[in-house]
């Protein structure tokens, strides 16, 4: 079987990307399948996390036109020409290749359409990733700011949603997202993201450290994350707050200096060693807006770290099990989650308690079990088959 993976580019160090290199290292690897990776708009830049030999690499120059870019009457002719070019492009890559499955991202959406019917043309099915919460990909959303832009893009997002129908599958990470395209498609499979790294065990639980990882993005709530730390730091003036991540921290700079918290928290950049970060911590803190899946909770948990975080949508109440190995708090509750970091932190058995809670509970995400999941809907794609029940969101 030939899977083909499309995706902008992999240039963060992000979770999603990490997941993807993962995934199509596993197939290459541990599989008799032929992969193939394209990206459109990698342009020079290094791909972020390593790919196995064994995956055939296929950059092509078609970057869809960001609206960021341009005043909104020049982005439209320019979105409308990278479309023209991306879908050029990528039918020359499809006749070369003939993939089985073409598996893309929900980050397609602004191009869906055209790899849905590229797809078609060459007899290969599509199965879409969702990586984020459903809404977040709508193109409609970028202009919320104006209301006749964003009803003139509704119908651009209204055309797109028509053609999901045609998708051989939308896999998404969570139950919760699952229930936002279950209007648009009969075959919604839930397949949370996998637990792969190599973890090591928590040094110390009486060490006075948390952690949290995640781009400096308002996404990531590390405003909401800072409030809370000064509600906590009073009380508990001898711990420290580390945040890795890519971007630049300088945005939180003004609440740093108004709560005189530059001596307790550290901004860090993003590392591939993340793992021993963990292992030098006792606590993992969440404090997202909004998630795909939250698979950094699942990696901090692997090493044995309790876990406080937003019950945000989506992942973290899929991950955590509640007052079990962590605790969840109402998403954008600052001074609950000040509090859980607190319980915590005034506890070290209670950190180790729950620590060993989450190092057993998270095997259900090994990488086996969800790469199974996996490959043998691919099978029944190809096959034609009905998709077996046990895959669907119920």
């Amino acid at each position: 079987m030939k899977l083909l993976y499309l995706i902008d580019d992999m240039v963060n160090l992000g979770g999603m990307e990490r997941i993807l290199s993962l995934k199509m290292n596993y197939l290459a690897e541990r599989t008799e399948h032929r992969i193939f990776f394209v990206t459109n708009g990698q342009k020079d830049k290094p791909i972020s996390f390593p790919l196995s030999e064994r995956i055939t690499y296929i950059p092509i120059d078609a970057v869809i036109a960001d609206s960021e870019h341009y005043g909104f009457l020049s982005w439209i002719p320019a979105f409308i020409k990278s479309r023209t070019i991306f879908k050029n492009n990528l039918r020359n890559v499809l006749m070369q290749v003939r993939p089985d499955i073409i598996i893309c991202t929900g980050y397609a959406f602004r191009c869906i359409d055209i790899i849905i019917r590229l797809a078609e043309e060459m007899q290969s099915k599509v199965i879409m990733e969702s990586h984020v919460d459903g809404p977040e990909v709508l193109l409609s959303r970028q202009f919320s700011y104006n209301d006749n832009i964003r009803n003139l893009l509704s119908i651009f997002d209204s055309h797109i949603f028509h053609q999901l129908n045609r998708l051989s599958a939308i896999v998404t990470l969570t139950h919760a997202d699952a229930q936002f395209w279950n209007s648009y498609n009969n075959n919604v499979l839930v397949i949370p993201n996998m637990i792969t790294i190599k973890p090591k065990d928590v040094k110390d639980y009486s060490v006075k450290r948390i952690i949290s990882a995640g781009r400096f993005t308002y996404q990531k709530g590390y405003d909401l994350l800072i409030d809370a730390w000064n509600l906590v730091i009073p009380h508990y003036p001898d711990w420290q707050l580390s945040i890795y991540g890519n971007g630049n921290p300088i945005i939180y700079s003004n609440q740093l200096i108004r709560y005189k918290l530059s001596g307790t928290i550290r901004f860090l950049p993003a590392t591939l060693d993340i793992v021993e970060k963990y292992a030098e911590s006792s606590i993992y803190v969440m404090s997202s807006r909004f998630e795909g899946f939250g698979l950094v909770l699942g990696e901090a948990m692997s090493c044995g770290l309790p876990c406080v975080s937003f019950d945000c949508p989506n992942g973290p109440n899929e991950i955590i099990k509640n007052g079990e190995d962590g605790i969840l708090v109402p998403n954008g509750d600052i001074n609950a989650l000040a509090e859980a970091m607190e319980k915590l932190m005034e506890d070290v058995e209670l950190r180790r308690n729950m620590g060993q809670n989450a190092k057993r509970n998270i095997q259900r995400f090994n990488e086996d079990a969800i790469m199974d999941k996996f490959l043998r809907i691919s099978k029944q794609i190809v096959a034609g088959e009905r998709i077996s029940l046990e895959h669907r969101d119920n």
